[in-house]
């Protein structure tokens, strides 16, 4: 009997494709995390922003929030050191 090609090799059904790893300090500047998104600055403050979070180009953040915006910009956060 033969068995069709998706038999023999079965693919994951709806499986997303796993997001990109990036490692956060516990505590980073804005500009610095816009640089690990490669993203403008300006695109993760007003993110920020429409979060309800005031920040500038040199405040810090803490490794939650940073975790939050990296995943909603495609990304995983892994905390490294600092």
């Amino acid at each position: 009997m033969f068995m069709l090609e998706q038999e023999l090799n079965p693919q994951p059904e709806n499986t997303p494709p796993s997001k990109p790893e990036i490692m956060l300090s516990p505590v980073m500047k804005v500009t610095d995390l816009a640089e690990l998104l490669h993203q403008p600055v300006t695109e993760v403050i007003r993110y920020l922003l429409k979060n309800g979070v005031l920040v500038t180009l040199n405040d810090n953040l803490d490794f939650e929030t940073a975790a939050i915006v990296a995943d909603d910009f495609g990304y995983k956060a892994v905390l490294g050191e600092e």
